[in-house]
């Protein structure tokens, strides 16, 4: 017992926000499989039956909290010290979306959004953004935030050329909102958009890795069969091959332990850090 005290103290400690959803879930295990102490802050806490993080109860530090709340996050941050960050809280279709009925069958945890704060601009944006700013509050040191974004969010910026900039301009609005709160996450982790002052005087305390993962699949939850569904669109020239949860989840714990993985990851990209992580 002793022995184990002392290895979980050394062992590197993981921050997931959101880790009750499908790639959240699978990146709590896959972390407790490498040995890293893991928290995660949801909304409820403990997962429930229908999560896939449910066969996690007992291995995983669950916090229940908003992390919309900056102040929560902020004390969170002071209190763990992680070594690493990832950002896993995302919705498909926000309370606004005239699919929004469809987001309890869609998520990986059953969830759907609360009815007052469950905007793409809250859920994505103001949750990522309160824990990227208490990142460089607290640490001074370059320490890993991975988000997960979307292969879509690259739209905009040139990814898969000029098709893809004009297919961006007309998306649905619905859509048009999901990207935006991306791509303001990205902008401000990867080059300084929209972040305070007082967060840029304290220079590089963030290692930032962005994931623009195409559809995440799995083949244990029946709630995600959408995704599979999907898998047609997947092959258009605008998207990247659908990616296995567990395979992203790997991905991310190999961007958290190697402090050479920064930047954008696409596919391809993310199935090299997954195999990295496996060997």
């Amino acid at each position: 017992d002793l022995f184990l005290y002392f290895i979980g103290i050394m062992a590197p400690h993981l921050l997931v926000l959101g880790g009750t959803g499908l790639v959240g879930a699978n990146v709590c295990r896959v972390a407790v499989d490498k040995g890293w102490k893991v928290t995660s802050l949801t909304r409820r806490g403990k997962p429930d039956a229908n999560s896939e993080a449910y066969p996690l109860l007992d291995k995983v530090d669950w916090r229940a909290g908003d992390a919309t709340n900056a102040r929560l996050v902020l004390l969170l941050m002071k209190e763990l010290k992680p070594d690493a960050i990832v950002h896993s809280i995302g919705v498909l279709f926000d309370k606004d979306s005239w699919l929004c009925g469809f987001s309890k069958t869609m998520s990986g945890c059953g969830s759907v959004p609360d009815p007052v704060k469950g905007t793409y601009e809250n859920i994505i944006k103001n949750t990522a953004m309160s824990a990227f700013h208490a990142v460089a509050l607290v640490n001074s040191n370059e320490l890993p935030f991975i988000f997960i974004s979307a292969v879509e969010a690259g739209w905009a910026v040139g990814d898969n050329g000029c098709l893809a900039r004009g297919v961006r301009k007309v998306v649905p609005p619905f859509l048009h909102k999901y990207l935006k709160a991306k791509e303001e996450v990205e902008a401000a982790m990867l080059y300084g958009e929209g972040v305070p002052e007082i967060c840029k005087r304290r220079g590089n305390a963030a290692r930032p890795v962005v994931f623009r993962p195409s559809f995440v699949t799995t083949e244990a939850s029946p709630r995600c069969c959408a995704a599979t569904l999907m898998k047609a669109a997947a092959f258009t020239p605008l998207h990247d091959l659908p990616i296995p949860a567990d395979t992203l989840a790997h991905a991310i714990i190999e961007a958290a332990s190697n402090p050479q993985v920064a930047g954008v990851y696409r596919g391809r990209d993310i199935r090299k850090l997954a195999a990295a992580q496996r060997q």
